[in-house]
């Protein structure tokens, strides 16, 4: 298994969490991007972006995937709904946040620095792309444990407002923060994960 990361220190965590893993050896990580991984042509089996592909230049991307997986190889696309379903008033106040910072980037004119593809049509390009011989979207779903802390954490992890220097009062996230309080506590609770997974074979 190889894995593709453009940031260091991301591929300094990935090598950290990896290092008990029975399966060690067979693990590598290599600098390099979506659309110029540096690897031979048709070396690989399956690829694989994880919350991720919304990130990636999808025509570039796809060329790239198509050009080093065999021929029958298998790509997929798989995020995960966010946050999960726990209660309808953290979906409302994580939806609304947003939608605040999409708004705090245009308003500020920072949308040059950011460029995200929409989750919700990630289908699209690979049908379109003339890459894959077929193409579906396959939904999955999961039930976790979890408490306030790490459903804050979760959320955090996945905000981008740090790298633009917005506060938590801007984008609404100290009223998430209560209500997570208010209705998860902490002690854990189930929690209702959906994935949506983007097949294509090549």
């Amino acid at each position: 298994m190889i894995g593709i990361e453009p940031n260091a220190d991301m591929r300094k965590e990935a090598v950290r969490k990896v290092e008990d893993h029975p399966y060690t050896a067979q693990i590598e990580y290599r600098e390099g991007l979506a659309h110029r991984t540096g690897l031979p042509d048709g070396c690989a089996d399956i690829v694989t972006a994880a919350q991720s592909f919304h990130w990636m230049e999808p025509t570039s991307t796809l060329a790239e995937i198509a050009r080093i997986l065999r021929a029958g190889g298998l790509f997929a696309a798989y995020d995960y709904d966010t946050p999960p379903a726990i209660h309808w008033e953290l979906d409302r106040l994580a939806q609304e946040g947003s939608l605040r910072f999409v708004e705090l980037v245009q308003e500020r004119g920072l949308a040059h620095t950011l460029k995200i593809w929409p989750k919700n049509k990630s289908l699209d390009p690979l049908r379109e792309s003339g890459h894959f011989r077929f193409t579906r979207e396959v939904l999955l779903h999961h039930i976790e444990q979890g408490d306030a802390a790490r459903f804050l954490e979760m959320m955090q992890s996945s905000a981008l407002s740090y790298q633009f220097q917005f506060t938590e009062q801007e984008i609404g996230f100290d009223r998430l923060r209560q209500a997570a309080l208010q209705h998860i506590g902490s002690e854990p609770i189930p929690w209702y994960f959906s994935y949506r997974v983007r097949i294509g074979i090549k």
